[in-house]
């Protein structure tokens, strides 16, 4: 996807050892360019960002849905007449069929992009259960069917090949938050992820959730908050965001961790929220507190954060999502600034 080029800016940040040995280094060279209400998106809080089969970038927000071409938005919104009836976007995913699924505060809705027309999960479980309700996650596993977390609820699967709708209760604290993540590791496992709960993996042959702990900290499960986002990498280790205990590393084998981060320069706890690869060494982190890159062999973090006297810097420090696009660009959405738009190339 072809951009405008920019101009390259240096964005100063102080350096300092973090509190588990990690050095903070200065003077990273990071420039975006910024999409919001001004030149088209449809609001600036964005929830979730996604590139289907055609190339197309989806920006799930606060209100409606986007499909970006790299030149204009095309929004999709509830109208009275249509079959839409929310306009809240929180997970973009895409089936085996090119459909894509769209969680919103109101249930699935299934989006065909050929004829741009939208459908309502309306499947029911054997005991007549349904999607509906505040969708805090989806997940494609390798097999085409779809997972689908419900908050307050718990799990529904749907399989692809027999066009029927399974579920998984999950009970939740009555006063803590209701929130749900899912992943699907490298052996087709589903992990489901409560609010400060022990992890649950899903065998979909055997039909069985059973729930995880870890071996070197028996507590830690039970004071992570909310998980927003988990990244399976090659080893099968599942990098976990959390609203409490910053950004950790699960062993799934051995059933111990790793804090990977987990305090600003300032010594305050990270509020974690997504995670994504960009290469085989580097993680890019969005946290409450803009975001963090980080190097997996070298363990040190540069932080980036808008500044009100950069232009291309990033636009809001509450990161919702980062999303690596087919070409390498790195798209960042948060609370208040759009989506941001980052390329190592020059363009």
């Amino acid at each position: 996807m072809k951009m405008n080029k920019l101009i390259l800016v240096i964005i100063l940040l102080s350096g300092m050892f973090l509190p588990d040995g990690m050095q903070l280094y200065s003077n990273p060279n990071y420039s975006f360019k910024h999409y919001n209400i001004n030149n088209g998106l449809s609001q600036n809080t964005v929830f979730s960002i996604f590139q289907d089969n055609l190339g197309f970038m989806w920006f799930g927000t606060k209100d409606g849905l986007n499909r970006f071409d790299g030149t204009s938005f095309k929004v999709f919104k509830f109208s009275p007449e249509g079959i839409l009836k929310d306009n809240v976007f929180h997970r973009i995913v895409q089936t085996q069929d090119d459909k894509l699924w769209v969680g919103t505060e109101d249930g699935v809705y299934i989006f065909d992009p050929y004829h741009e027309e939208f459908n309502r999960l309306n499947h029911t479980t054997e005991k007549g259960i349904s999607v509906g309700g505040f969708i805090s996650d989806m997940v494609v596993d390798k097999d085409g069917d779809t997972w689908i977390a419900v908050n307050g609820q718990g799990v529904f699967h749907y399989g692809s090949g027999e066009d029927n709708l399974g579920f998984y209760p999950i009970r939740m604290e009555e006063k803590s938050m209701k929130t749900i993540s899912l992943c699907v590791d490298n052996d087709n496992y589903i992990w489901a992820f409560p609010y400060s709960k022990p992890f649950l993996r899903i065998d979909k042959k055997t039909k069985q959730a059973r729930e995880f702990q870890l071996s070197d900290d028996n507590t830690l499960l039970y004071t992570t908050g909310e998980i927003t986002d988990v990244l399976v990498d090659e080893y099968n280790h599942l990098v976990i965001t959390t609203s409490q205990k910053g950004v950790i590393s699960i062993n799934t084998v051995n059933k111990t961790h790793r804090v990977l981060l987990d305090r600003d320069v300032n010594g305050e706890p990270i509020f974690a929220r997504s995670v994504e690869t960009v290469n085989s060494k580097t993680l890019w982190i969005g946290t409450e507190s803009g975001v963090y890159i980080y190097d997996i062999e070298a363990r040190n973090v540069v932080n980036l954060r808008h500044h009100p006297t950069a232009p291309y810097s990033i636009s809001d420090n509450a990161i919702y999502d980062i999303y690596k696009d087919r070409d390498g660009g790195i798209w960042v959405g948060s609370y208040f600034g759009g989506v941001d738009y980052y390329s190592n190339q020059l363009y």
